[in-house]
């Protein structure tokens, strides 16, 4: 009843990798273009924080945490903060 072929394990993984890599890679793309001046080992470091704080379960608000985490990481990598 749950058995699938190994040929379509490998394409769904493959897909779902594939759709990773797309959709983080974008995200990627547009932090850099907003903000050209930061190297990309900064953008990948706060790629890979929204990765983890996406996975955190039972968190209502894991935006919003990302959000407070980024701006604290902004002053580590010396990244301006948006003002009003």
């Amino acid at each position: 009843m749950f058995k699938l072929s190994s040929q379509l394990i490998l394409g769904l993984f493959a897909l779902y990798f594939g759709r990773l890599l797309l959709l983080q890679g974008l995200q990627v793309t547009q932090w850099a273009v907003a903000i050209p001046e930061v190297a990309i080992q900064a953008w990948l470091t706060f790629l890979a924080v929204q990765i983890i704080t996406k996975r955190i379960p039972l968190m209502p608000s894991q935006d919003l945490f990302f959000m407070a985490v980024g701006l604290k990481m902004a002053g580590t990598f010396q990244i301006s903060q948006a003002g009003f």
